[in-house]
């Protein structure tokens, strides 16, 4: 169901939901699953950081709560680093729970 700026969707009970909402509470739900949340983190990435910063950051890996960044070289990973506490609450707060809850940084050239 479609409507103007806000876009619904069915939710369970019947009722229209927002689909940030909707989204939200899907993330939530998937967060266990550390391979299916890394794949979702991927496509949402340029949404959590920004375009800029995701041309220069990737989500490469998720264990254990650990997010691995690969970025494009060391002045990238000093600045992602302070920025840490920032990245982390943008990421936990898309999935409505703590699905990251530390951050390691790896140089890869090919970024």
């Amino acid at each position: 169901m479609t409507r103007s700026n806000n876009l619904l969707v069915e939710a369970r009970s019947g009722q229209p939901e927002k689909i940030g909402a909707f989204l939200s509470n899907f993330l939530s739900s998937i967060a266990a699953d550390e391979e299916v949340s890394l794949i979702f983190l991927k496509e949402l990435w340029p949404r959590i950081v920004g375009a800029d910063v995701a041309r220069k950051c990737l989500p490469a890996g998720l264990q254990n709560g650990t997010l691995i960044l690969s970025v494009a070289s060391p002045v990238w990973q000093d600045q992602l680093a302070s920025l840490g506490s920032l990245l982390l609450q943008s990421i936990n707060s898309l999935w409505n729970c703590v699905l990251v809850k530390r951050l390691e940084f790896q140089i890869s050239e090919s970024i």
